[in-house]
C-alpha cells in the first residue's frame, strides 16, 4: 500500500487502470478490475435503471401532481413574466434553482408535462455519476461504479422520485456530492485558489437550495479541517463565493426579518431523540426499500434482513483497513444533524433521508470488498426495486384530501372550461395541476398549502367561483349541505370522477362547511 497524495485530475487521467481510495491522501494501485462480466452488470443496472423508471412513468405513479405543477408554474413565470421567485412558492426554504433550469428546458422543448419531468430524472442521472466519482476517491472501482449503479436503481421509492420533480431536493444532492468532490480537490491541491472559490460557491448554492446542505457540508468541513490543519485557514477565499452563491437567500431574509431561519412548521418534531429513533426505525429501512409510507413491505422478512444489513455494513466497515472515512464521517453526522431539524419526524417515502444514501451505498460496497459479493449486493438492491414497483403503487398517490386524486382531469378541466370558469375553491392536490395543465386559464384556491396568493385573491374576486371535490370525498355531500342549510341556490355536475358545485352567489368555502349540519 502506497501513500501519497493524489490530485484528482490524476484520477479522471487515469483511464480506469488505477483505483483511487482513502480520502484523496492514500492510493491503491491494482490492474484494471473492469473484466467482461462487471461491465455487462453495469450496463445492465443502467438500462434496468431506465426499465424501472419507464414502467413508473407509464403507470399511475408517473400521473403528474400539484407539487410537480407548481415547480412548473414557477419556470413558466420565470420564462414568460420574469418572475423569479427566491423559494418554492408558499415556503421560507427550498430554493428555486430547478425552477431556473426547468424554464431553461422549457425555453427549449416547451412548457409539457414530459418536459417537467424531464429535469428530475436528469438531476438522478447527474446525482449518480456524482457517486460514482466519489467512489472513485474513497473506496475504489469496481465499488464505485457498482453503488452508483445501485443508487440509481435502489430504493424503488427514490426511483420513483426521480419521475417526481419535488423541487429542489435532487439539486441539493447535485450541490452536495459536487461540495465534498471539490472538498477532495482542495485537499489534493490547497494551493489552487479557483477550488476554494467554486467550493464557496456550490456552497452558497446548496444552502440556497435547502438547509439540508449540512448533510454534505459539515462532514466535508470537518474532513477538510482535519486533513489540511495548519492551511485550513484557506477556506477564507471561499467566503465570499459562499456569499454570492447564496446571495439569494440572503437578500430574502434582510427583507423578511430572518424569517428562514425559523421553522414554519414543528408538527412532525418528536424532540432530538425521537427524531433520531424515527430515522433508526423508520427512516433508514424506507431509504433502504423495505419500508414505505409507514410499513414494511414484507413483514417480518424484511425487518430482519434491515438488522442484518446494517451490522454487516457495520462489521465490514470496521474490520478492513483503509477506510473511507469522509464516507464514515457523514454516516455519523446524518442522525445527530437530522435530529435537529423539525421535519425530520416526517419520513413518509423518504425524500428527507435520501441525503444519508449516498454515504451508505458506498459503504456497503466497500464494506462488500469482493466484486462478486458486491454484485451481488447490486443485485438484491435492484431485487428490491423490482419486487417495490407494484407495493409502492398503492401509498404514492396523493389524498384529495381524504381520497385517492383521479388520475384523469381532463374531464374536470373541459367541463370548467364549457362552464366558462376561470377560478374556483378545490383541493391542494386538484387546483395547482389544473393550473398547470390549462396555463393558468383555470385557477383555484385550496384550503391548505396556499401556495400563491394571486390565485387566490382571483378567486376571491369571482362572481361565483364553484366548488370542486372528488366525488368519493366526504366533504361533498357536506359542502352541498352547508349549500342547503345556508339557502344557497346552486347548481350541480360531475366532470368524470369530480363533481362541481356552482353556487348562485359567491360564498366562503369554511363557513358553508361549518353551516353544515353535524351527524
Amino acid at each position: 500500500m502506497a501513500h501519497a497524495t493524489r490530485s484528482f485530475e490524476a484520477d479522471q487521467d487515469s483511464g480506469g487502470d488505477v483505483a483511487v481510495v482513502a480520502d484523496a491522501s492514500t492510493t491503491m494501485t491494482r490492474e484494471s478490475p473492469f473484466t467482461w462480466w462487471l461491465l455487462a452488470v453495469i450496463v445492465g443496472g443502467v438500462l434496468a435503471g431506465v426499465v424501472l423508471r419507464v414502467v413508473l412513468l407509464r403507470g399511475p405513479t408517473g400521473v403528474l401532481d400539484s407539487d410537480e405543477a407548481v415547480v412548473g408554474l414557477m419556470a413558466r413565470h420565470i420564462l414568460h413574466q420574469h418572475e423569479v421567485a427566491t423559494f418554492y412558492w408558499g415556503q421560507n426554504y427550498g430554493g428555486s434553482f430547478t425552477a431556473m433550469v426547468m424554464a431553461a428546458v422549457f425555453a427549449v422543448f416547451g412548457d409539457s408535462t414530459g418536459a417537467l419531468k424531464s429535469v428530475p430524472l436528469i438531476m438522478s442521472a447527474v446525482s449518480a455519476l456524482l457517486v460514482w466519482r466519489l467512489g472513485r476517491r474513497t473506496i475504489g472501482e469496481p465499488g464505485a461504479a457498482l453503488a452508483a449503479v445501485a443508487f440509481w436503481v435502489w430504493p424503488t421509492n427514490y426511483v420513483w422520485l426521480s419521475t417526481k420533480e419535488r423541487g429542489f431536493y435532487w439539486a441539493c444532492m447535485i450541490f452536495g456530492l459536487t461540495f465534498l468532490l471539490l472538498v477532495l480537490q482542495c485537499i489534493d491541491r490547497p494551493r489552487s485558489w479557483w477550488r476554494w472559490l467554486a467550493l464557496g460557491f456550490v456552497g452558497g448554492l446548496g444552502w440556497w437550495t435547502s438547509p439540508q446542505m449540512l448533510y454534505f457540508a459539515i462532514p466535508g468541513l470537518v474532513w477538510l479541517a482535519w486533513k489540511l490543519r495548519a492551511e485550513v485557514w484557506r477556506i477564507c477565499v471561499a467566503v465570499p463565493a459562499a456569499l454570492a452563491g447564496s446571495l439569494l437567500w440572503f437578500g430574502w431574509n434582510v427583507h423578511h426579518g430572518w424569517a428562514a431561519l425559523v421553522p414554519s412548521s414543528h408538527v412532525y418534531d418528536k424532540g432530538y431523540a425521537g427524531n433520531i429513533r424515527e430515522l433508526a426505525t423508520h427512516g433508514v429501512p424506507v431509504m433502504l426499500g423495505f419500508h414505505v409510507i409507514e410499513r414494511w413491505l414484507v413483514p417480518v422478512v424484511f425487518p430482519i434482513i434491515y438488522v442484518v444489513v446494517v451490522v454487516l455494513c457495520t462489521v465490514g466497515v470496521v474490520v478492513r483497513n483503509n477506510r473511507p472515512w469522509l464516507l464514515i464521517i457523514m454516516a455519523i453526522a446524518f442522525p445527530l444533524l437530522w435530529g435537529i431539524f423539525p421535519v425530520s419526524g416526517a419520513i413518509g417515502e423518504g425524500r428527507y433521508v435520501m441525503f444519508l444514501m449516498p454515504a451508505a451505498v458506498l459503504l456497503l460496497m466497500f464494506a462488500a470488498r469482493s466484486p462478486i459479493v458486491q454484485v451481488l449486493v447490486l443485485l438484491g438492491a435492484l431485487g428490491v426495486s423490482i419486487d417495490g414497483v407494484h407495493r409502492i403503487s398503492c401509498c404514492t398517490s396523493s389524498r384529495a384530501p381524504d381520497v385517492a386524486m383521479p388520475l384523469q382531469t381532463r374531464p374536470l378541466v373541459d367541463a370548467l372550461d364549457a362552464h366558462h370558469v376561470t377560478a374556483f375553491y378545490g383541493d391542494y392536490w386538484i387546483v395547482y395541476r389544473v393550473a398547470f395543465e390549462t396555463h393558468e386559464k383555470i385557477v383555484g384556491t385550496p384550503r391548505t398549502f396556499k401556495r400563491w396568493p394571486p390565485y387566490d385573491r382571483a378567486v376571491a374576486r369571482a362572481a361565483a367561483p364553484p366548488a370542486v371535490f372528488v366525488t368519493k370525498s366526504r366533504l361533498r355531500p357536506r359542502f352541498r349541505a352547508g349549500l342547503v342549510a345556508l339557502g344557497v341556490p346552486f347548481d350541480a355536475y360531475t366532470a368524470g370522477d369530480f363533481t362541481v358545485y356552482q353556487p348562485a352567489t359567491h360564498v366562503d368555502f369554511e363557513q358553508v362547511l361549518a353551516a353544515a349540519p353535524r351527524s
